[in-house]
């Protein structure tokens, strides 16, 4: 049977893939970095796997001695083009209302920049679902590291909260593995959260719409619907 559970004081969101889409803004600025240097151009599918690491973990890897350049051709393109294409994913809305209604605080942690980050959470009207909207480089390490999630825990008085008390939300190994690191409960969405037996959810949902759900359900006498993946 599907486990109950009592709503979290917070709920922290990855951003790209979990309420947002924008990878073809992402990927047209890759590939403007990668053109500069010569490197063969990337698809969406490199784009969504290399995304899983923060830009100061892979760019030094992709472009050796001179990542800092690439990453100045990259935010110089994105940022002139990134809020284009953005979209609101399915359920994503309706989600942060219900949590709103409910007095659950929400907050945001990307690997995306953080100016760029901030930028959309506006651009889409977002801001006030959030008390704290975290990217790349805005705590003294990047996802998968537990800093920016801890860092969000102290900004708002949250450090003793238990485990029951905090959910990562993501659609990513890096985001369970963060969510671990951190002490919170790692709650999956869809099937890239569960590509790695290390870092499982705890909790798993399909998308948005099925968490939704779930939460709902958790308010009534109906068993709620997010899985447990594992028992640790």
């Amino acid at each position: 049977m599907p486990p109950r559970f009592t709503l979290p004081q917070l709920v922290i969101f990855d951003w790209d893939n979990t309420l947002i889409e924008n990878w073809q803004a992402l990927l047209n600025a890759m590939n403007a970095a990668l053109k500069t240097f010569n490197k063969p151009a990337w698809n969406q599918a490199q784009m969504i796997d290399n995304s899983k690491q923060s830009l100061r973990n892979s760019f030094p890897v992709i472009f050796g001695t001179e990542w800092e350049k690439a990453r100045d051709i990259f935010y110089d393109h994105f940022n002139k083009n990134h809020l284009d294409g953005l979209k609101k994913l399915d359920g994503a809305e309706a989600l942060l209302d219900f949590l709103t209604e409910h007095g659950v605080r929400l907050a945001v942690c990307s690997n995306k920049a953080g100016l760029c980050l901030r930028r959309e959470v506006k651009h889409l009207g977002w801001r006030r679902y959030f008390i704290s909207i975290l990217g790349a480089q805005d705590a003294e390490k990047d996802k998968p590291d537990c800093a920016p999630v801890r860092l969000i825990q102290r900004l708002n008085g949250l450090e003793d909260c238990g485990r029951e008390d905090v959910w990562f939300v993501g659609d990513t190994v890096s985001d369970m593995q963060c969510a671990g690191c951190a002490g919170v409960l790692p709650v999956g969405l869809g099937e890239g959260a569960k590509e790695n037996p290390a870092f499982m959810p705890k909790l798993w949902a399909a998308d948005r719409v099925e968490l939704l759900t779930a939460f709902k359900q958790s308010l009534c006498s109906v068993p709620a619907l997010p899985r447990v993946v594992n028992d640790n």
